[in-house]
């Protein structure tokens, strides 16, 4: 075999084993598999798990913190931000997008993530460049890190007031090949939420991809539109996989509305992402058996000065944040950056510690879950597609 890992404890499992790989699989799990692998790691007293899934992230826009002019008359809050952001996307170019999102990838890979959905700014700002630079991007680290795009709305979906008519540029980027069609629900916005869902759905459909919306993102519960989803779905039918993202205006809800909207999300199957947004009721959707996954959301852009791409990083933050800290809360939170985003992104079958599997996966200087989300952990090895790609917490392309 190309690559044995010795007395691991699997994660999810909790079971000590070799893992055996070939072939860029995961071709063995047994207590002890006896004969010797091309290359073998010891992974005695850590944790091994899949690799880490970061289900929402915005690879096209990281790393421009630095080009804000924070002098520009804008309103306050999310539109100011917009307004910013609309500024520093002017400075765009293919290549540009490349570098940035190929050094995200890289930064992501080295902690662990080996499977990534970003999403994708289409607008008249930008026509495609975005699509463009993120592709070339993906082809560069396609070693490292496998990833998703999401065709994204950032500028509104209409041409009313501050929004711009996407529609076309979001068409245009879908002709090139997405995995994923998204919205932007927000009350900020001023074009009519269901108008934009209906609109979502219907390209999820013409083009036989999923959906990945950014829904109900407000401060209050007015004008939620969770239940709206949920009774489209099930009217059309719709057989893609469906994801929520944020969800924030739940938190602000009646509780008899919030957990009604819930259960229909529920029966609906839609996946919610939590990007590190606190306001997102993760214990009440875990609650009512909704697969929640978490995303890192803005790393250092208009919208966030800060974040890193580690997955656990923000777990450890949304789960202090959530006072979900007993020993099954923490496993929940852990398997909401690894299994559930698998199931949320279509990949279940292809991703996991189990054989026939992608062998993508994460080595944990800890000796349980709990201590992954808990603690500040090291990890020694990453591993995609059988191959050793990252020790230590530094990309390393050699083996």
């Amino acid at each position: 075999m190309d690559l044995i890992i010795r007395g691991g404890l699997l994660a999810g499992i909790d079971e000590v084993a070799d893992i055996g790989i070939d072939g860029g699989r995961i071709v063995q799990i047994e207590a002890y598999i006896p004969e010797r692998g091309a290359e073998e790691i010891d992974a005695s007293g850590n944790l091994v798990s899949m690799g880490f899934i970061d289900a929402h992230i915005h690879a096209d826009k990281a790393f421009t913190a630095g080009r804000i002019d924070h002098e520009i008359d804008a309103p306050d809050g999310y539109l100011g931000r917009v307004a910013r952001a609309r500024r520093v996307k002017e400075s765009f170019d293919v290549q540009d997008v490349r570098r940035r999102a190929s050094r995200l990838f890289e930064m992501a890979a080295a902690s662990g993530t080996t499977t990534m959905r970003t999403q994708v700014e289409l607008d008249p700002i930008l026509g495609t460049v975005a699509a463009e630079g993120i592709r070339l991007a993906a082809a560069d680290c396609s070693d490292i890190i496998h990833v998703q795009t999401v065709a994204f709305p950032q500028e509104g979906w209409l041409d009313c007031g501050w929004e711009m008519d996407c529609r076309p540029d979001m068409r245009a980027g879908l002709e090139m090949g997405f995995d994923a069609v998204g919205g932007n629900i927000n009350p900020e916005l001023f074009s009519d939420a269901r108008e934009q869902i209906d609109d979502v759905l219907a390209l999820a459909r013409e083009f036989g991809i999923a959906v990945d919306i950014d829904l109900d993102i407000g401060a209050n519960g007015v004008g939620y539109n969770l239940p709206y989803l949920a009774r489209c779905i099930e009217a059309m039918e719709f057989g893609g996989h469906v994801t929520a993202a944020h969800l924030t205006a739940l938190s602000h809800v009646p509780e008899p509305l919030r957990d009604r909207a819930i259960r229909a999300a529920a029966e609906a199957g839609i996946s919610v992402c939590s990007p590190g947004n606190p306001a997102t009721p993760i214990r009440s959707l875990l609650e009512a058996g909704v697969n929640v996954t978490l995303g890192t959301d803005n790393v250092r852009d208009a919208f966030s000065g800060l974040g890193n791409a580690d997955m656990l990083d923000t777990a450890r933050f949304l789960a202090r944040v959530n006072r979900m800290h007993r020993p099954a809360e923490l496993a929940a939170m852990f398997a909401m950056c690894t299994r559930n985003a698998a199931r949320a992104l279509g990949l279940g079958e292809q991703l996991g510690l189990a054989v026939g599997r992608r062998a993508d996966l994460v080595i944990l200087e800890t000796e349980d879950v709990e201590g992954a989300i808990r603690d500040v952990v090291a990890r020694p090895y990453v591993i995609k597609g059988g191959r050793v790609i990252a020790r230590y917490g530094a990309i390393d392309r050699s083996s």
